[in-house]
């Protein structure tokens, strides 16, 4: 859902590159059908994702990682040195973890929607204006 939500806002800023990769991702596996009808109420067509694994290339190659909670943060800096500095939560600024809703009722998917929307707005500047960011 977040990479939906960020590729729907920065449509209008080509020469930023966003794209999603999970710790345990489904390889292949579509969008889940409630974050399908979510995205869709809100404009946002999410139907050609497709879930991948992250890996070392992705890490080293990225500016900035936004991840959904601690546990993910600990993951990447286990799996690459590459990944401190760069990787953070995506509420970062609300200081708040945002959970997966997978397999969880459709509003649940709707408080995610709304827990990235939040957390965009305080990312938005820094990312369309490449402001460093600080812990």
């Amino acid at each position: 859902m977040a990479v939906g939500f960020f590729l729907h806002q920065l449509r209008s800023h080509p020469t930023i590159s966003v794209t999603s990769a999970g710790i345990s991702a489904l390889v292949d596996h579509p969008a889940d059908t409630h974050a399908l009808t979510v995205m869709n109420q809100h404009g946002i067509d999410i139907s050609s994702h497709r879930a991948r694994q992250i890996n070392q290339q992705l890490i080293q190659n990225a500016e900035l990682i936004l991840v959904m909670t601690q546990a993910h943060l600990k993951a990447l800096h286990h799996l690459s040195v590459h990944a401190k500095g760069k990787t953070f939560l995506l509420g970062h600024w609300q200081d708040c973890e945002i959970y997966d809703p997978y397999m969880l009722p459709h509003h649940a998917f709707e408080t995610t929607y709304q827990q990235i929307e939040l957390a965009w707005l305080t990312w938005q500047t820094r990312i369309t204006t490449c402001q460093p960011v600080s812990t």
